[in-house]
Parts: structure tokens; sequence; C-alpha cells
């Protein structure tokens, strides 16, 4: 797609998990993004949608190249990824085990990792913030329904599933696999409006 100077393509590289068979983790795409603004040039290639959604995708940016105006409405009138996060305190001295967790989960155990989010159908962003009063992680699920996702995340069977689980009992003192044990955070404000 070129606008003047400025140009965007979008290419698909292959199936992220090609040797997965008929389940959901097979319709991942590995999509490369590349723009140009005519100065600069940026790309970058990550496992990033289904293949429904590159075909929703694809639709809508025609539609915007053709200035339809219903283009501009398309992704509004699907539904819209629901958005849960969570502050979840980490145990006293229990940081630098948290922070390996994380390298884990961005290094050897990365597939799993993403292959678990996607069978629950989420995506995970995890912060650190750090203050006087305790250290805590403040967690993002967004997915179709993450607080589902949340309640189901401890019921694999699978090593990952096991590790994970165990992980969060020693860092943050929380069993995954029973329901919370108060209620679950209220989003108060949103910037988007409806």
């Amino acid at each position: 797609m070129r606008i003047g100077d400025c140009w965007l393509e979008l290419s698909i590289v292959g199936h992220e998990f090609p040797d997965q068979g008929p389940n959901e983790d097979a319709n991942w795409l590995v999509i490369r993004v590349t723009v140009d603004d005519g100065q600069q040039r940026w790309s970058a290639t990550d496992g990033a949608l289904l293949t429904h959604e590159i075909e929703d995708l694809v639709q809508w940016l025609l539609g915007l190249a053709s200035a339809t105006p219903d283009a501009y409405n398309h992704f509004s009138r699907r539904s819209t990824m629901a958005l849960f996060a969570m502050a979840v305190p980490i145990l006293p001295g229990k940081t630098e085990q948290w922070l390996q967790l994380a390298r884990e989960v961005q290094g050897a155990r990365r597939a799993d990792f993403i292959a678990s989010r996607r069978r629950l159908g989420i995506r995970e962003r995890a912060f650190l913030q750090r203050s006087p009063q305790g250290n805590m992680v403040i967690v993002t699920l967004e997915g179709e329904d993450p607080t589902g996702a949340l309640a189901h995340m401890g019921e694999g069977a699978d090593e990952f599933t096991r590790w994970f689980v165990q992980q969060v009992k020693e860092i943050h003192g929380l069993d995954l696999t029973q329901p919370p044990a108060g209620p679950l955070p209220e989003q108060i404000t949103d910037s988007q409006g409806d």
C-alpha cells in the first residue's frame, strides 16, 4: 500500500507452528511488516495474526485504499478484544525469581509460553513495578475472554503449565488451580470512550 512517498508492505512468511496439525495453533501466521516514509525504513517479523485475521486486515486495507467509507467502521463492527489487568504482589525476597521466570518465558520457554496463551485465546504482558511498599507485577491479558482465560490458566496438564503454576505459587503465593480469593479488578476509566 502506497500513499505518496510512504508505503506499507505486509507479507506472509509462513506458519508459526507448521507441525501443529488441525488445531487453532496451526492457523498462526508469521507476518513481515515493512514501513517506509521516504526517509526511514523499518521492518519486523513476528507470529502475529491468525489466518482469518489477515483476511479481515486485507479487506480493511483495500477499503482504505479505495476510500470506501464503510472500511473505516469495519473493525468497530467486529467484537473488540477485551482487556484485563491486575496488580500481583511479589512475596518478599522473590523478585529475582520473578525476573528469572520472565527471562525463561522470553527465552528457553518462549514457544511454550506463546502456545499456552494462544490456547487460552489471550495475549499476556507483564510489567515489574518496584515500590518502597514492595514489588509487584502488573499483568495484562487481552483477548475475547481474558477473565475466563485466567480461570483456566492453571488447568493444563502439560509440563509448561505445571512449571508456571508452581512458579506463580512460589513467587506470588497464588494458586492458579483455584478460583481467586477475592474479587477481580474492575476497569474504571477508558480514554477511548465506548
